[in-house]
C-alpha cells in the first residue's frame, strides 16, 4: 500500500514537472479537499453528536434506560450521573478512534480516486490532442493500470466486506427507527444518524469506483477518435491494444466477482 501512494505521489510530480496538465491535477486536488473536508465533519462530529443527543434523552428520563453509542457491557451501574458520564465518555473514546481509523481509510480511498481520475483524464487529452506523443501515452496508460492493480489487490478485500456489511446494518438499523418513531423514544436521533452513516459508506465506495469507471470509458472513446490510423505500424499496434483493453477497463474491483460502481451500490441496497 505505501509502495502504491509512494508510487502515486512520484508519477504526479513527474506530470506536474511538463507544466502541461495544472488545470486537471489541480482540479483534482481542490475536488480531494473539498470532499475530505465534508466527510470528515460529518464522520468525526458523529460520536459528540451522538454523546450530546442520548445524554438530553438520557436526562429526560431520568437515566433509567440508558442510550448508548454502542451497546457495550460496562462493569457498573449507569443509573446516576456521575458513573452514567464516565460510561459514556468511554464509549465515546472508543467510538471516536473506530471512526477515525475507518475515515482514514477513506481518506486514502478519496486521495487515490481522484488523482487516478485526473491521470485518466491527462491520456484523454494526450490522445485528443493532433501531434501528440502516442508512444508515451501506451505507457503512462500502463502505469495507471498497475496502480489500480496493486490498490485492489491491497483494499479490495475491505471493500468487499464494506458492501456485505453494508447490506445487512440498514435493516437492522431501520427497524430499530422505525420501532423508535412509533414509540416517540428520545434516542430516535441518534438512530436516524447512524443510519444515514451505514448508508454513504458504501455510496462513498461505489462513487469513487464509478469515478474511476466513468473516465476509462471516456479513455476508449478518446483512444477511438485519436489519429492511431495515420502513426506508425509499431505506435498503431499499441494504441489499437489499449483500445481493445478500455472496452472492458480495469476499475475498483474484487477479483474481478465484483465491481464497486453506482449499480453495485442499487444492487446492495
Amino acid at each position: 500500500m505505501l509502495l502504491s501512494y509512494s508510487s502515486l505521489e512520484q508519477y504526479r510530480w513527474e506530470l506536474i514537472k511538463e507544466n502541461k496538465y495544472q488545470n486537471e491535477i489541480n482540479s483534482a486536488d481542490y475536488k480531494c479537499k473539498k470532499y475530505i473536508k465534508y466527510f470528515n465533519i460529518f464522520y468525526l462530529s458523529f460520536p459528540f453528536l451522538s454523546f450530546i443527543s442520548n445524554f438530553i434523552a438520557d436526562y429526560s428520563t431520568n437515566f433509567k434506560e440508558p442510550h448508548l453509542t454502542h451497546q457495550v457491557w460496562i462493569p457498573w451501574s449507569m443509573n446516576k450521573m456521575l458513573p452514567y458520564l464516565a460510561g459514556t465518555i468511554l464509549i465515546t473514546i472508543m467510538t471516536l478512534s473506530t471512526v477515525v481509523i475507518y475515515v482514514s481509510f477513506c481518506v486514502l480511498e478519496l486521495t487515490f480516486t481522484f488523482q487516478i481520475s485526473a491521470y485518466l483524464q491527462i491520456l484523454q487529452h494526450r490522445l485528443e490532442t493532433q501531434n501528440s506523443d502516442y508512444k508515451t501515452v501506451y505507457q503512462h496508460h500502463q502505469t495507471v493500470m498497475q496502480f489500480l492493480r496493486i490498490y485492489n489487490e491491497t483494499c479490495s478485500v475491505q471493500m468487499y466486506i464494506e458492501t456485505l456489511v453494508a447490506s445487512l446494518e440498514p435493516c437492522g438499523f431501520g427497524f430499530a427507527l422505525i420501532k423508535g418513531l412509533k414509540r416517540y423514544e428520545p434516542g430516535t436521533f441518534d438512530l436516524l444518524y447512524k443510519m444515514i452513516l451505514v448508508l454513504f459508506g458504501p455510496y462513498l465506495l461505489c462513487y469513487c469506483g464509478q469515478e474511476i469507471s466513468t473516465q476509462m470509458e471516456r479513455l476508449h472513446e478518446s483512444s477511438y477518435m485519436s489519429k492511431w490510423y495515420d502513426e506508425k505500424p509499431k505506435v498503431r499496434r499499441d494504441l489499437y491494444t489499449m483500445m481493445l483493453i478500455t472496452i472492458r477497463p480495469l476499475t475498483l474491483n474484487y477479483r474481478l466477482f465484483i465491481t464497486f460502481n453506482f449499480e453495485c451500490f442499487t444492487t446492495v441496497f
